[in-house]
């Protein structure tokens, strides 16, 4: 990405015609002077930031979600065929990515070296690819529509992603794909040339099951009785097992607490003596921090579950993703009333907030960023960097709204959501992603290359 980047910029600038760039930016110029502005005040940042490494360092990975989008708004051809060529061949990649991790990933199972199902994404971070993936359902599903004598192959691509979704276990990407399947349902709703009825019939069991799940989720696990004889379970463990059932597991996690939610999981209680019922796969999995079979056997159920643990049960944070991330949170607004208004520079992020990290409960290796990228963006640069983030997001899905185009309102509220829970462009994947999108959806000579005929 950086090579093509940079290869980019320099046909540009050797060929480029700057009066056409110019006048495309200026058609542009609601949703380009806000990405201007982010980067120079990511970049004024770095003048109170003590380090300048690594403030470089976060400025060179934004760059691609500043001034990708200016460079591809500005220059590329837009033209249907043009649009549905890169359609095309991002599917294409994406179908080639998801073989090869699934492959990579049945290959570490069958060595016995799986260890997370986050292994699963190989190339890429498994949050960032699956909501790459996530969207590109609607990017299908919007190709079926210009293109229907490739109809089986793009459906065929919708089932395969969809199952690769669910089965990598990633939350947000299931997430993800609930807004892609709403964002559907809505458009058929609004312009389905059905009867409203039947519009209806299709609708509502989406939008109950999604009322049913949050209920569900708000509702206490049934208790399962802990281990009654620690003495004769930690007998029983450690003549199965090297890690001592007094100790932590490979996720940090103590061996007795993982052991009692295993045995609850695969038996309905934590009786002592099912540890001596435990196969020698279980104990393995156990010793890597699973807690029931379903995890270990890349069941989506378990995630869903564990959600349900954490927000019920779970007291210590460490290796719980959702109670990690509110420590990160609760963090960062501490930090940030250090300087509210300027923010402690690009460079300075991880110092300042590790100094905080020492009250909590957190292990040293889980001291993170703040995985909200409002939240990392007001640490760096101050108030005015989030506020232009979310006003960027919500002119994006005005603009979808106003042309009916669903693609572009579907795009705004994916960044406008997983902005809230991840660092969305501190990466190289994911700056690019959000920036290739906004020039390929948003730009006024893009959204008069879109047929936007309603699938």
């Amino acid at each position: 990405m950086s090579s093509s980047f940079i290869g980019y910029v320099l046909w540009f600038i050797s060929f480029g015609d700057y009066q056409a760039f110019k006048v495309r930016l200026i058609e542009n110029r609601n949703w380009i002077l806000p990405l201007i502005l982010l980067m120079i005040l990511h970049a004024l940042s770095l003048i109170w930031s003590d380090d300048l490494v690594l403030g470089i360092k976060g400025l060179k990975v934004r760059i691609s979600a500043f001034i990708l989008p200016l460079l591809i708004a500005g220059t590329f051809p837009f033209s249907r065929e043009n649009l549905l060529r890169l359609g095309n061949l991002l599917l294409l990649a994406l179908t080639a990515v998801m073989l090869i991790n699934w492959i990579h990933f049945g290959y570490l199972l069958q060595q016995g070296t799986f260890e997370d199902i986050r292994q699963l994404s190989w190339l890429d971070s498994h949050i960032r690819f699956g909501i790459l993936t996530a969207f590109s359902l609607a990017i299908s599903r919007y190709l079926i529509s210009q293109q229907p004598n490739f109809r089986y192959g793009y459906w065929g691509y919708m089932l395969f992603t969809t199952a690769f979704l669910i089965y990598s276990q990633t939350l947000s990407s299931f997430f993800c794909l609930l807004l892609v399947i709403l964002f559907a349902l809505i458009e058929l709703r609004i312009y389905g040339k059905m009867n409203p009825w039947i519009k209806s019939i299709i609708f509502l069991p989406f939008v109950i099951g999604i009322i049913a799940v949050v209920f569900d989720l708000l509702k206490p696990l049934e208790p399962c009785p802990p281990i009654m004889n620690k003495a004769k379970a930690a007998l029983l463990w450690n003549q199965r097992s090297k890690v001592k059932f007094d100790r932590l597991d490979a996720k940090s996690q103590p061996i007795s607490s993982t052991c009692e939610r295993y045995l609850c999981s695969k038996y309905g209680s934590s009786n002592d003596v099912g540890i001596g019922e435990l196969t020698d796969e279980d104990i393995r999995n156990i010793e890597l921090g699973f807690t029931d079979p379903q995890e270990a056997n890349g069941g989506f159920m378990h995630k869903y579950n564990a959600l349900k643990y954490q927000l019920h049960e779970t007291k210590n944070p460490n290796g719980n993703s959702l109670l990690q991330r509110i420590i990160y949170w609760q963090v960062s607004l501490k930090t940030i009333k250090k300087e509210p208004l300027l923010g402690v520079g690009i460079g300075d992020i991880d110092a300042e907030l590790y100094k905080n990290f020492k009250a909590t409960s957190l292990l040293e290796k889980n001291y993170k960023r703040s995985h909200n990228m409002y939240l990392t963006s007001w640490l760096a640069c101050g108030i005015l960097a989030p506020l232009l983030l979310i006003y960027l997001g919500l002119y994006l899905l005005y603009l979808g709204i106003k042309h009916r185009f669903a693609l572009l309102a579907l795009f705004s509220v994916l960044i406008l959501f997983t902005m809230f829970y991840e660092d969305s462009i501190e990466t190289q994947s994911g700056a690019t992603f959000f920036g290739l999108f906004i020039a390929l959806l948003a730009s006024k000579k893009a959204i008069a290359a879109w047929n936007l005929k309603i699938a």
